[in-house]
């Protein structure tokens, strides 16, 4: 791979000139477009302020350039091919043949937090300083480097890109087949059944949609054992008292909804000592059970994995524990498949929120052998740890190439250059 092989640790063995930024660009014409100009299905695309690529349906240059978004918090893109940007942005490109438009382009990426922090300026909505980014004295590498530097960039990029596209993929896969498992379910040998189309001898209709004819539904409440909160171990004011969060690790982890919106069960975490954990004793947490959102996008659940490490359930979350002959992990991707349904169980002029009766009111479909039921989370589970492998791959990449970054645009990092090879703009 170009991130490894391309470049070697050593210091400073070519030359670093320090230019100022704006004698390296030209500026492109002020769009006439605004934001608004976006378009659901454009085949341009189409850079705002903001830094989530939209479409529309004209384009404006056909040159590569870097386009800033001028006001708010400092952004920048790369643009090639057919594109436009709109009137909240500052586009340019080199004005040069010794450095691409994409090397300006990583230039400006290095320094993009010395420029939000100090090439704004305004009270309300900031505005970017163009002065400012002009007169940045930047660190230039020969030539020759320059081009090297950008072919491994380049290639970290498409690599990253490829994995996001994989990761879509399979987060594709995993959507149509928590769908068709739980309206078709699966044979004794793991296959789904013929659709209703093939065989409707094969399904019945119930108040919550077609199931297959040997499941059934039964309420919520009649497959929990335990359902709980933070709150059951006591008042406000006793649980002020006994409880304290930690940044550094201590005896267990208090679990918070963020932890799962995010993936991460290791960095950002909450800590309670263990005099705090055994006072909140009646919401303990365990591999399997299942969490759900009270407040705050109510009804939203997940599955606890295994820590190896004590924990305790954050506020605003309940416990639910399900009884031995039903299945956790079924019941996760189930309450998943239905979630719009459970959510119009919530309640709430202002904050919707979603009760303990509500929980236990939810109508649930479920196999009548609980074999089936097992398979239909193994499937589920083996996709899901297929997206989570690419995705701890994802955040490996996007870290390594931070560190790449740094150290080959500061030159800390030197790559190899050979003496015929030349730059490109």
């Amino acid at each position: 791979m170009l991130l490894q092989s391309n470049y070697k640790r050593i210091w400073w063995n070519w030359d670093m000139n320090k230019l100022k930024f704006g004698n390296l660009i030209v500026e492109l014409p002020k769009s006439k477009l605004p934001a608004s100009a976006a378009t659901e299905s454009g085949p341009y695309l189409f850079i705002c302020s903001s830094s989530t690529p939209k479409v529309t349906d004209s384009w404006m240059q056909n040159k590569p350039a870097v386009v800033m978004g001028t006001g708010g918090v400092a952004s920048v893109s790369y643009a090639e091919g057919e594109f436009s940007y709109s009137t909240d942005t500052w586009a340019f490109r080199s004005n040069n043949e010794e450095y691409s438009t994409e090397f300006l382009y990583r230039k400006i990426q290095q320094n993009l937090s010395k420029i939000d922090y100090a090439g704004f300026e305004g009270s309300g909505l900031r505005h970017l300083r163009k002065d400012f980014v002009k007169s940045l004295l930047v660190d230039m590498p020969e030539p020759a480097a320059a081009y090297q530097i950008t072919k491994i960039l380049r290639a970290t990029d498409q690599t990253i890109e490829e994995t996001e596209a994989l990761i879509e993929k399979y987060q594709q896969i995993k959507a149509g087949l928590i769908h068709d498992l739980f309206t078709r379910g699966v044979t004794s040998d793991g296959k789904l059944r013929p659709s209703r189309d093939q065989a409707p001898e094969l399904y019945q209709e119930t108040p919550i949609g077609w199931i297959p004819k040997d499941w059934h539904t039964i309420s919520f409440g009649q497959c929990i054992e335990t359902l709980t909160d933070y709150h059951a171990n006591g008042a406000y004011e006793i649980l002020k008292k006994h409880v304290e969060l930690y940044d550094h690790k201590d005896h267990a982890v208090m679990i918070r909804t963020t932890n799962f919106e995010q993936n991460d069960f290791s960095e950002n975490l909450k800590y309670i000592s263990k005099s705090a954990y055994e006072f909140l004793s009646k919401s303990a947490v365990f591999p399997n059970d299942i969490l759900m959102n009270k407040i705050a996008n109510p009804g939203v659940s997940y599955l606890m994995p295994d820590l190896n490490f004590p924990v305790s359930l954050g506020m605003n979350l309940f416990l639910i524990r399900l009884k031995s002959q039903f299945c956790p992990k079924f019941f996760s991707y189930y309450l998943k498949f239905k979630e719009e349904y459970v959510k119009s169980f919530s309640s709430g002029t202002g904050t919707k929120t979603i009760t303990k009766d509500a929980v236990r009111s939810l109508m649930v479909a479920i196999a009548s052998k609980h074999e089936e039921m097992e398979r239909i989370g193994i499937i589920l589970e083996a996709c899901e740890k297929k997206i989570d492998t690419e995705n701890r791959f994802l955040k490996k990449l996007i870290s390594k190439k931070q560190g790449v970054m740094k150290d080959l645009l500061s030159g800390k990092v030197t790559v190899q250059v050979e003496k015929h090879e030349t730059a490109h703009v």
